[in-house]
């Protein structure tokens, strides 16, 4: 049976000379204006960063042709995630944002005023995520994911093993007004969460971390491994948290010891008590309550492939999501309503070959705050650019 689609203008954002991104699915670089969007700049390359490569940090402006302006550059970033980049829209005028930085100590984060570009006040840590207060942000030691997820990690003169599972390093919690911070859930608290043998002589770290809507509460993939090579399996498990890492539950868990490429990942908030999340296993989403065991399918005949799924912010009974390239390189952006179980295509990239792994482009999709837009990273043209896709005449909008 053919997947019903519907014809979605796609406009090619950024070109010319260099490359042209954002990053991850989990937060929208479009200010709650819909009028900027936030992109990173780079020198054209397909290969892994290197410490002193330098991003340009910018905003498209969707009422000026789509013009890239310069605003503040950063060394902390890699093709992924970029630089962690998320809007502080408690300032009504979507003036700034936040972003990981490079220092002489290492990595930071910087608040950068988008009208005052050398008006930036820098905090003590790298953030991964932020509440959507924006009061706190939720922060990982990039030097460890460097060494453990090198595709989320930021580039090192020289990469050296971590400690297993200290006490002093994990999950830490910063305020974002103040800049203070303490540890909140270390990986030796992990490990020894519902311990079993398969723990032991791995190496664990966190990713994924996300806060609720409400922002009382965290969900995170608890990752960990003996060898780390590309093909031997990674263990994982889904924990949610109170933001202060209290009250810990392990949703799920899958630990193997056998050769196999694909784990637990994308996991996403849906509400402030269900989390959803890819099981490599049954092949599906699926939805979890929160501190609960209950757990069911989404999408079980149209949902079969992992991807980056979110919400749309004015219609929740709809998801965004993509898939990885199929054997051709074609990878669809699509819609899927929960309450009908219907997928709708919207559109289709190709993706460049030459980029793979560690250097991939994955699409991204990210909602524009109003529901209306898609933007996405791709290599269709063999380059890495930003598109739009315009679905204001999709029926989420209904």
């Amino acid at each position: 049976m053919t997947t019903p689609s519907i014809d979605c203008p796609v406009k090619q954002l950024t070109d010319g000379y260099y490359n042209h991104f954002f990053g991850y699915y989990d937060k929208s670089n479009w200010d709650k204006t819909n009028r900027y969007l936030l992109s990173l700049r780079t020198a054209p390359s397909k290969r892994y960063m290197q410490k002193d490569d330098i991003a340009i940090m910018g905003l498209i402006d969707s009422h000026d042709e789509f013009r890239f302006r310069p605003i503040t550059q950063t060394t902390a970033w890699n093709w992924q995630q970029g630089s962690q980049a998320h809007w502080l829209d408690q300032f009504s005028d979507s003036t700034y944002f936040i972003h990981n930085i490079r220092t002489q100590n290492g990595y930071a984060s910087a608040i950068v005023n988008t009208k005052k570009p050398d008006d930036e006040r820098v905090l003590p840590l790298p953030v991964y995520s932020v509440t959507d207060d924006n009061r706190h942000a939720l922060c990982l030691n990039f030097r460890r994911l460097r060494y453990t997820h090198p595709t989320i990690g930021y580039a090192e003169p020289e990469v050296t093993k971590p400690e297993l599972h200290p006490d002093n390093d994990g999950l830490f919690l910063m305020d974002i007004p103040s800049g203070d911070n303490h540890l909140i859930i270390s990986l030796e608290e992990l490990y020894q969460l519902e311990h079993d043998d398969s723990m032991d002589d791995a190496i664990h770290w966190f990713t994924h971390v996300n806060p609720n809507p409400a922002g009382n509460r965290i969900a995170f993939l608890h990752r960990f491994k003996r060898t780390l090579d590309s093909e031997t399996f990674i263990s994982a498990r889904l924990v949610t948290a109170n933001l202060d890492g209290s009250d810990m539950v392990v949703l799920e868990s899958d630990k193997a010891p056998f050769v196999r490429r694909y784990y637990l990942s994308h996991p996403k908030w849906f509400g402030d008590n269900q989390v959803m999340l890819w099981h490599p296993r049954n092949g599906h989403y699926q939805l979890y309550q929160d501190r609960t065991n209950e757990v069911r399918i989404i999408g079980a005949k149209d949902l079969t492939e992992n991807g980056h799924a979110s919400m749309c912010p004015v219609n929740p009974d709809w998801m965004l999501s993509d898939t990885y390239p199929d054997q051709e390189g074609n990878h669809p952006v699509f819609l899927y309503q929960l309450s009908t179980e219907t997928r709708l295509e919207i559109a289709h990239f190709h993706h460049d070959p030459e980029l793979f792994g560690d250097t991939r482009c994955d699409l991204h999709p990210r909602w524009s705050r109003d529901g209306k837009s898609i933007c996405v990273d791709s290599s269709t043209n063999n380059d890495r650019q930003m598109y739009l896709i315009d679905i204001s005449n999709c029926p989420h909008l209904d």
